[in-house]
């Protein structure tokens, strides 16, 4: 069987995920997907596999500069 003639480059930047309790996780060479819809957090890193993480009140850094925020409205733990 013929292998895949394709290659997957990940970024050399630094992502950090910031929860909603303060807790946080740090990955290089990681990019991050995120699901409105589905409510999380997805994070593909080159050496330490994929995770996935609740986006309620969740923050999302790449090197430095914040590229998300999911807010919510005061009380209503309904929204997207």
């Amino acid at each position: 069987m013929d292998k895949p003639n394709h290659t997957i480059f990940f970024p050399s930047q630094t992502l950090r995920i910031e929860l909603m309790d303060g807790s946080a996780a740090e990955f290089k060479y990681a990019f991050a997907l995120v699901s409105e819809a589905r409510r999380t957090i997805a994070v593909f890193t080159e050496h330490c596999g994929h995770h996935v993480f609740p986006h309620y009140e969740t923050k999302v850094f790449c090197d430095g500069a914040q590229v998300y925020t999911q807010s919510t409205h005061q009380g209503d733990w309904s929204s997207p």
